[in-house]
């Protein structure tokens, strides 16, 4: 006859540790029951003991009970410890059923569902002005709980479940439940010129709204704080709204076969309680902006920073984009999900830009023909900056080419048959180098000093990027042109070595179309 069933479920609990090979410490007592640290016997580790993983533990709650009913009430101060702790927590029921000489073992891990419901009650008693050391959970043990003499390997299997980064996923899951449909509700009052102003902000797009009144209540499964967690007078109301999905969209001008492809994403304006062809979407790829509501025309904008950096093909797709349009229409299709979903046509007459656009596509063109461009972030003012760039540029895309001058090389009567020469352009921190070579189709002695060469098309021999050019860079592009120089000398080829084409360019005596 058990006649303290509390005292015999410690000692029974201590006992079924030491059979497992686990040892059992009393942490504290209070009127509910007894905690309990268990430390489980060190598992097999094949490698140095220096490399071996930390002895596992776990927490338990021991309660007791006679009778038929298999449950236990715990206070919430107690679940809360255990939902909150990262350690693991388990209850243990000795349930001693009537005129049985021996309890039967049941046992629950917190974990999930304990927590979940641990943290609710929780909740529930603040708001209600509930004093949570007195307040209490109720815990439910079916058969399917029972584990017997088997108890602390299951508590080792528990554990082992999880897997090892058991405390991040306790933690986690602690911290996120109750708030799966969002942390709250905020109550806002804005001021705006206009209902358009309100659109844009709310899709992303403008510069703040003028808050009036601002007050956040946080929800935490489905139940409010009694007070607001923020409540504000005055301010300016920011939305960067979440996107709603991903979207291609594809350009193309009737006056050019290239088709520019962006890729970006769909967002809505979050006023989910109009139906969806009163609400308003943005398209955003990009430089290219579009808000657009169904049975409407949409409107657009090209956005881009003169000071932000951009890889070098979007700065062409940019200038490729403000060229079709200067020159008329701009068919459009936006593409989700395999589904085309927008299609149209842009058409503006671009506003005055303090670039030539023009230029500034034809050198971007130049630069993308070099190898490790897709590095180089830059600039538009960095671009327009470049010394040479539209110069080095119409040389590049030129069917010939003529210089007419003095021969530097020495003195022969027999003509040149090719053209060698580099050229370096700097943007911001990146030089592009280009060694570059053109066939003589021409080759006339004007009298006695003087030589007119023509030339065919341009052929790159080597190029490359470098960022942030040092001393021992530039000897590298010194030895790379006269190792290609000598190489072509070194047969029956009569080469004509220009250097720094720049150089060529910027002597007044010499000219070239």
């Amino acid at each position: 006859m058990i006649k303290r069933l509390p005292r015999y479920a410690e000692t029974e609990l201590q006992q079924l540790a030491a059979d497992a090979g686990a040892l059992c410490h009393a942490v504290d007592e209070d009127e509910s029951g007894w905690d309990r640290l268990i430390e489980f016997p060190t598992k097999k580790f094949f490698g140095p003991a220096d490399r071996s993983p930390p002895h596992s533990v776990a927490y338990v709650q021991v309660k007791s009970t006679k009778g038929r009913l298999l449950k236990s009430r715990i206070k919430l101060t107690n679940a809360l410890r255990a939902a909150k702790s990262t350690q693991p927590w388990f209850i243990v029921l000795f349930a001693l059923p009537n005129g049985s000489r021996r309890p039967r073992i049941f046992a629950t891990h917190v974990w999930t569902d304990l927590i979940y419901r641990t943290l609710q009650a929780v909740r529930s008693a603040e708001n209600e002005g509930r004093a949570l050391n007195r307040s209490f959970i109720t815990i439910q043990f079916d058969p399917a709980d029972e584990k017997g003499d088997n108890l602390i390997e299951w508590m080792q299997q528990s554990i082992d479940d999880v897997g090892q980064s058991y405390e991040t996923a306790k933690t986690n899951f602690t911290e996120s439940a109750g708030f799966e449909d969002g942390y709250g509700i905020a109550q806002v009052t804005i001021s705006a010129a206009s209902e358009q102003e309100i659109i844009r902000n709310l899709l992303g797009l403008g510069n703040g709204l003028a808050l009036n009144k601002f007050t956040f209540t946080e929800h935490r499964f489905g139940i409010a704080l009694a007070s607001p967690s923020f409540d504000l007078s005055f301010g300016t109301l920011r939305v960067t709204p979440e996107p709603a999905a991903s979207v291609e969209i594809r350009l193309r001008s009737s006056r050019d076969s290239e088709v520019i492809v962006l890729n970006g994403h769909i967002y809505n304006d979050g006023l989910t309680h109009r139906p969806p062809d009163e609400q308003y979407f943005r398209f955003s790829a990009e430089f290219l902006e579009i808000i657009w509501k169904p049975g409407l025309q949409f409107d657009f904008q090209l956005i881009v920073d003169l000071q932000a950096e951009y890889d070098i093909k979007t700065l062409i797709n940019y200038a490729s984009l403000v060229t079709w349009l200067q020159a008329g229409p701009v068919d459009l299709q936006a593409w989700v999900d395999g589904k085309r979903t927008l299609w149209g046509t842009l058409s503006r007459k671009t506003p005055a830009s303090k670039f030539d656009v023009r230029e500034l596509a034809s050198g971007l063109r130049l630069l993308a023909t070099f190898p490790g461009h897709e590095r180089a972030k830059i600039t538009i003012r960095q671009l327009c900056e470049a010394s040479g760039l539209k110069t080095f540029s119409d040389i590049s895309n030129a069917t010939h080419f003529r210089i007419e001058g003095e021969i530097i090389s020495p003195a022969s009567d027999a003509p040149f048959d090719v053209l060698m020469y580099f050229y370096t352009i700097d943007v911001g921190t990146y030089t592009f180098y280009q060694i570059a070579s053109r066939r003589v189709t021409q080759d006339i002695a004007l009298n006695t000093n003087l030589r007119s060469l023509t030339t065919s098309k341009q052929d790159t021999v080597e190029s490359y990027v470098l960022e942030n050019t040092t001393a021992s860079d530039r000897k590298m592009m010194s030895k790379d042109y006269d190792r290609y120089v000598e190489q072509l000398s070194s047969g029956t080829t009569h080469l004509l070595n220009v250097g720094d084409l720049r150089r060529l360019l910027e002597a007044p005596k010499r000219t070239r179309e």
